[in-house]
């Protein structure tokens, strides 16, 4: 019999997968990238999230920092790792201001898991996430190989069904400088299935590490709690 911490973890994913299975969240799943809400400056309107703050959830690491953007900026700001480990660090810190970080699982302790269990899991930081990216045209939302055994694996590791995945980091330029843009797709692990995507944006005049990391940490943490 399973402990009634489990218990009660196990009933509060299924809620959550319930209220996501039925719409509640706004923007909900779709079988193809949904429109880019930072094409037009504007991020997911309200607390899209609102039903993972109290729920475990598993953060994964930031995957990839698209290069080659005609702005420049991404060849401006340093080591891509070094960059999305900021990110990763700074929605971490975002989150735990709001009371969130309690229940969830970030990304450090994720990778030292999966350090521990390597024969078992996959490296968080090396997933098979492309399928995910921006612009890859999607026929159904569920996921395909490798991605789907490695998100279960990894979450087998936790409490935590579900997965919030930053998949990508990219730049598009702006009148008066850049858009930072993250991609955002929440998965269920067990389905392997996509429970909802979006992105969420900041513009800046310049190529400012600091400032983008900070104010888009700031974005995905008010897709889940109030400041």
């Amino acid at each position: 019999m399973l402990p009634a911490a489990a218990l009660r973890a196990r009933r509060g994913s299924r809620r959550v997968l319930a209220l996501l299975a039925a719409g509640t969240l706004v923007l909900g799943c779709r079988s193809t990238p949904p429109p880019d809400s930072a094409a037009v400056g504007d991020q997911p309107r309200g607390r899209v999230l609102a039903q993972l703050a109290t729920q475990p959830v598993a953060l994964l690491p930031t995957q990839h920092l698209r290069t080659g953007d005609s702005t420049g900026w991404s060849a401006q700001l340093g080591p891509a790792r070094g960059l999305l480990d900021s990110l990763d660090a700074a929605i971490a810190a975002e989150l735990a201001v709001r009371g969130t970080a309690r229940l969830w699982i970030m990304p450090q302790a994720l990778a030292r898991s999966a350090r521990r269990n390597p024969g078992f899991t996959s490296d968080p930081y090396e997933l098979s996430a492309e399928s995910l990216r921006h612009g890859v045209r999607r026929t159904n939302p569920r996921l395909g190989e490798p991605l789907a055994s490695q998100m279960r694996s990894l979450l087998a590791l936790t409490n935590a069904r579900v997965a919030l995945i930053p998949v990508e980091l990219r730049f598009e330029p702006t009148t008066s400088g850049a858009r930072a843009i993250l991609r955002l797709v929440l998965v269920d692990a067990r389905l392997a299935e996509i429970q909802w995507a979006g992105d969420v944006s900041m513009e800046d005049a310049l190529p400012s590490g600091p400032t983008i990391v900070a104010a888009l940490a700031k974005r995905v943490a008010d897709l889940v709690a109030e400041p």
